[in-house]
């Protein structure tokens, strides 16, 4: 795509805030791929073959299009065992994990690995698994933003069975937080999510969409699991749009 095509762009401004408007009206639902994505939003998203981060090029006359405030992606390469730049808040326990692993990886050497594998009726997470709550987590360090902006992220995951006891299975989400640090009603960890419970032919690629809204200044990533199972994810990037 030339970068001076200022119709194109336009259209993928547009392809873009469907994608937005997508994540408003999913939180929680079908997980959103790259292929149901293009589905979504044919024939513009399709007809323009746009990678994610055009739609956020901005024109010659910055009219249309939102502009790339931040798009850092991990791709989890530290060691096993070491901290990974970034993320911190690793929720694991005996029965279940959040860890880096070499075992296989969408990109570079190494992936994050979340399992479960809770069958003690004495263990302290058969409450969550009962309740289909969140059993091994990670949390990505809070990044500021602003009203208005827009958050998309993308992820590689790859399940190598279907999840059990869970209408969740690995999930890939987004907190909000206001300015004493709460998350308020509609940016609680579990509310803006997509959720993948089936075993995935090699690595899928997933989506989560929100714009903020005023009372939310920072955000963070959740990547997680319910239920038993495990999966791998690598490659997460959040693309971080603001209006011109």
């Amino acid at each position: 795509m030339r970068s001076g095509d200022s119709a194109q762009l336009a259209e993928a401004a547009e392809a873009y805030r469907e994608i937005i408007r997508l994540g408003l009206e999913n939180p929680g639902g079908e997980a959103l791929s790259v292929g149901s994505i293009k589905r979504y939003v044919q024939p513009r998203y399709d007809r323009l073959a746009l990678p994610y981060e055009a739609l956020f090029a901005k024109p010659e006359d910055q009219t249309h299009a939102w502009t790339v405030a931040d798009t850092p992606t991990t791709s989890f390469e530290a060691e096993p065992g070491s901290p990974l730049p970034g993320w911190g808040a690793f929720v694991s326990g005996d029965d279940c994990g959040a860890e880096l692993s070499d075992a296989q990886a969408a990109t570079g050497e190494r992936s994050l690995r979340l399992w479960s594998d809770v069958r003690d009726p004495d263990s302290p997470r058969m409450t969550a698994l009962q309740h289909d709550w969140i059993i091994a987590s990670a949390l990505s360090e809070k990044r500021p933003v602003e009203a208005g902006d827009a958050i998309v992220v993308t992820a590689q995951v790859k399940i190598p069975r279907d999840f059990e006891r869970t209408k969740r299975g690995a999930t890939l989400g987004i907190v909000g937080y206001d300015a004493d640090g709460k998350s308020p009603r509609g940016w609680t960890p579990g509310t803006i999510e997509t959720r993948l419970m089936e075993q995935t032919d090699g690595w899928r690629q997933v989506i989560v969409a929100r714009t903020v809204d005023a009372q939310i200044v920072q955000i963070a990533v959740r990547l997680s699991i319910a239920g038993l199972g495990e999966c791998a994810i690598d490659d997460v990037t959040l693309m971080h749009g603001r209006k011109p």
